[in-house]
């Protein structure tokens, strides 16, 4: 696969799991995730797109070192993806108006807030499991496939 044919499967598989975990490193080298929304995923400009504030220690750290880890999943459908990707948190006014949602009222003032920011995810690999049926259904084969490698789903490796 070329790499637009690898993000529009990425893409594909995400566009439908609408949390993920973001992980950074802290200056300590310890790993922290928090939850994020993913608001868009732009296939012509290859970008993951979130937003968040200044006032959290995410923006910090992706100074510090902006490689990042995204992690997605959907039990109910066997999906769970993994993205490794540079971050770069930016004050775009366009994508904050288009973003924009009442609840991020909890934590700003509007959308002028002075602290509220874009984050712009830049996928360079991911790696994927799909399975091809639910839980149910692959614990089914597995218990039937005695000796036998279980057909339990797609595992891939993509670079976006």
């Amino acid at each position: 696969m070329s790499q637009k044919e690898d993000f529009s499967r990425l893409a594909e598989l995400i566009e439908d799991i609408r949390f993920a975990m973001l992980c950074t490193r802290t200056s300590g080298d310890r790993i922290d995730a928090r939850p994020m929304t993913t608001q868009e995923i732009l296939d012509e400009d290859e970008v993951l797109y979130f937003v968040t504030g200044t006032q959290q220690s995410l923006t910090d750290q992706i100074q510090a070192d902006p490689r990042v880890t995204l992690i997605y999943s959907n039990p109910d459908d066997g999906a769970y993806v993994v993205v490794q990707g540079e971050a770069k948190v930016t004050r775009n006014e366009g994508r904050i108006d288009r973003y924009w949602n009442p609840l991020f009222g909890t934590w700003f003032e509007g959308k002028d807030d002075p602290r509220l920011r874009t984050l712009e995810v830049r996928p360079h690999a991911a790696e994927f499991w799909a399975s091809t049926g639910t839980a149910t259904t692959v614990m089914a084969r597995l218990k039937k496939a005695v000796g036998a490698e279980p057909e339990v789903g797609e595992h891939d490796t993509l670079r976006p």
